[in-house]
């Protein structure tokens, strides 16, 4: 019969303290979510499963995606070897401005994999209110063979 008291106890202590509102200090009240998609030219010779500095792109893109959004959280979509989604991303809002916030964010990432030991060139494709688009690598030159035909 006791755990018949205890148990009611429980639920309503779980209850009230899973039922109270966020407050300003807490850090879900100052961030914001957003997607963020990673691509890798098609004709790059790395690509997310590769060692690039002697880490994989992707281990080290997670590893800074963990230390730098709201309780280190986020969760994957699409993931393949030249393409990563990444959603529910939570970023810290320090401005009003939800736009400049994910700009902030990509861009921060960006110089982060610019830095040794990958050196990886970065270009964000776009930046609005909920998602970004970045693009890695840097494409190969593709020769144009010249032609000795004439035109007759």
């Amino acid at each position: 019969m006791k755990h018949l008291v205890i148990t009611p106890v429980i639920v309503i202590l779980c209850l009230l303290f899973f039922s109270q509102p966020v407050s300003a200090a807490s850090p879900a009240a100052n961030s914001q979510q957003i997607t963020l998609t990673l691509k890798c030219w098609d004709n790059w010779d790395y690509d997310f499963d590769k060692s690039y500095g002697g880490v994989m792109i992707r281990e080290r893109i997670d590893q800074w995606m963990r230390q730098h959004t709201v309780g280190g959280k986020f969760d994957i979509g699409e993931d393949e070897s030249f393409c990563i989604t990444y959603i529910n991303v939570g970023i810290h809002a320090s401005a009003s401005d939800a736009q400049a916030n994910t700009l902030a964010f990509a861009k921060s990432l960006c110089a982060f994999l610019a830095k040794a030991p990958g050196f990886i060139s970065t270009k964000i494709l776009s930046a609005d209110a909920t998602s970004a688009v970045i693009e890695l690598g840097t494409p190969k030159q593709v020769s144009k063979s010249k032609s000795n035909k004439t035109k007759e």
